[in-house]
């Protein structure tokens, strides 16, 4: 772990040749995100607005290898993380080397938003389209499965599949499900389903897991297919395996996803800076110790950084503070406004949980009572805004801490004013 110092005071990880070089900062006064400013690729290496390519994956190295020998035997996963920690992209890794080095199918299915059994059969059938669009003998599969499903409402249009309610036929949407459900298992390749934001699927869909259970572990598909089930709110898909009374209790080997170790994301962001004719120098310290293992923050530091240090250059403390300043706007009116949909005593405990580690810690200068911060604090984690950290609390107890960083250093700008 990196030595702790205060943020936007730079110190070094390693001392680095520097490299020289001119040119001007892309970063002034006002945000804005500007590409093409990298002297070898043409392009800013450091992508923090969705899921990545799966050869610029910093430090998960151990997850891809555990899902793809999961996928392997066939087993069924869960991968639950919050919200932008690359879990999807994780996914998209173990399903590009799957099929690369294992003439694996993946279809990846994401549930967000979904609206019920037309949607969910909808996304489904689109995604495995998608996947087998390769793969002749499946997407002539697919194509007279359609066929015979029209009189259901199912529609092949462009690379998709969609599906309409038919009054005449109430239970349409239901066998269209079902009808789709048996194509992984009457592949004659290896297939690995993804079912990202599976914790949608309970909410619009109640019946949907007990559905899906009846396909999973058919004998058609056990030992034949691989699932996995990922999610961006751990708390709501973990009760998937947890509850006696849901379909898949107990049902689904757990891969955890780990903050990015400091020495992993120290090395990622200098070699990515190098690749492209420029060094993170001092800043790379700051960058490191800010984002905390985040990797959706440390990337969206890294990209700022690399876009105010000139052509050949290499980070100052001066581009570092432009840098922050910069992240500080960006992150502003989201910090403002978890901030303002919190109670009192889910402000105090967050505040308790940042400064202490526990949402009941005394001392942190709230009126709330402790019994009103615990309460607040299983509110926190349910909403994913605070996780259990890995190092003990005081007196061997449990430690918590902010899931985003970003909001931790904005409640510090806050109370200084």
């Amino acid at each position: 772990m990196a030595a702790r110092h205060p943020v936007g005071q730079c110190r070094p990880v390693a001392e680095r040749p520097s490299a020289r070089g001119a040119g001007t900062p892309l970063y002034g006064g006002d945000i804005q995100l500007s590409y093409g400013s990298a002297i070898l690729d043409g392009v800013n290496p450091f992508r923090f607005e969705g899921p990545i390519d799966p050869a610029d994956l910093i430090g998960r190295e151990a997850e891809v290898e555990l899902l793809v020998r999961h996928a392997l035997d066939r087993r069924i996963v869960s991968v639950a993380a919050p919200r932008r920690y690359g879990k999807t992209s994780l996914l998209r890794a173990a399903g590009a080397r799957l099929e690369r080095e294992h003439g694996f199918v993946v279809a990846h299915v994401d549930l967000l938003g979904l609206a019920g059994p037309e949607d969910f059969a909808a996304r489904f059938g689109s995604a495995w389209r998608r996947a087998t669009s390769g793969v002749k003998p499946l997407r002539r599969q697919l194509e007279q499965l359609a066929g015979g499903l029209s009189e259901l409402g199912v529609t092949l249009l462009g690379s998709g599949l969609t599906v309409r309610r038919r009054e005449r036929a109430p239970d349409g949407a239901l066998a269209v499900v079902h009808a789709l459900l048996d194509l992984p298992g009457e592949a004659e390749q290896p297939v690995l389903v993804v079912l990202d934001e599976f914790q949608a699927l309970h909410a619009a869909w109640p019946q949907g897991e007990g559905v899906l259970r009846s396909h999973t572990q058919s004998p058609q598909q056990t030992g034949r297919v691989a699932w996995a089930f990922a999610g961006s709110e751990p708390s709501l898909l973990a009760a998937a395996f947890e509850d006696s009374g849901r379909a898949y209790y107990q049902q689904a080997l757990r891969v955890p996803m780990r903050r990015l170790p400091d020495v992993e994301l120290a090395r990622g962001i200098a070699e990515r800076f190098e690749s492209t004719g420029r060094a993170a120098g001092v800043a790379l310290g700051p960058i490191v110790e800010l984002a905390a293992g985040h990797p959706q923050r440390a990337m969206l530091l890294a990209h700022l950084l690399h876009e105010a240090v000139p052509n050949g250059g290499e980070a100052t403390e001066r581009h570092w503070a432009r840098a922050l300043d910069t992240a500080r706007r960006l992150v502003h009116d989201e910090c403002t406004a978890v901030w303002e949909s919190l109670t009192p005593p889910q402000r105090a405990a967050l505040r308790a949980v940042h400064l202490a580690g526990s949402a009941t810690a005394a001392g942190t200068g709230d009126t709330v009572s402790r019994a009103s911060r615990q309460s607040a604090g299983t509110a926190l984690v349910r909403r994913g805004l605070i996780e259990l950290d890995e190092r003990p609390g005081p007196r061997g107890g449990r430690r918590y801490r902010l899931v985003d960083p970003m909001l931790g250093d904005w409640l510090v700008q806050r109370s200084s004013g």
